[in-house]
């Protein structure tokens, strides 16, 4: 991270902020989720309806997946990119964030190969994996 590295943290994979270090990259803590069903995933725009480039060409989306919920770290500076709505309320479903040179993107779809199936949750993936790598800051070609 100190030279510009990037790190995508796919679904379950925020289980690795059980490590102090990886919780303050990371920016939060997995809590628990509901069961298992097909949560609205919409991508987080601005006030003037801007989008982060990794969701600017996502479109609203409904797959199934473990709709996790965190617990943020205090201070940690993240946007949120993209929410799933479930029963009424809506939460967090991926974030970015700077960390020194680097960039961290945390996703939570992803649980199975259904869900890393669907379309939107591929270009979500490819768009973050670029971003991370210092080539996302623009609209992405198919």
């Amino acid at each position: 991270m100190r030279e510009g590295g990037g790190l995508v943290v796919l679904h379950a994979g925020v289980s690795l902020s059980a490590h102090d270090r990886l919780f303050e990259m990371i920016g939060a803590r997995f809590t628990g989720h509901p069961p298992y069903q097909p949560p609205a995933f919409e991508p987080v725009s601005g006030e003037a309806g801007e989008r982060h480039p990794i969701v600017q060409d996502i479109a609203p989306f409904e797959s199934e997946d473990e709709p996790y919920r965190y617990a943020f770290a205090e201070g940690a500076e993240l946007a949120a990119i993209l929410e799933y709505r479930l029963e009424g309320a809506s939460y967090p479903a991926a974030w970015v964030r700077r960390v020194e040179a680097g960039r961290v993107v945390c996703l939570m779809p992803g649980h199975n190969a259904n869900s890393l199936a669907h379309p939107q949750v591929r270009r979500l993936i490819r768009a973050s994996c670029l971003w991370a790598a210092g080539r996302g800051e623009a609209a992405l070609p198919e």
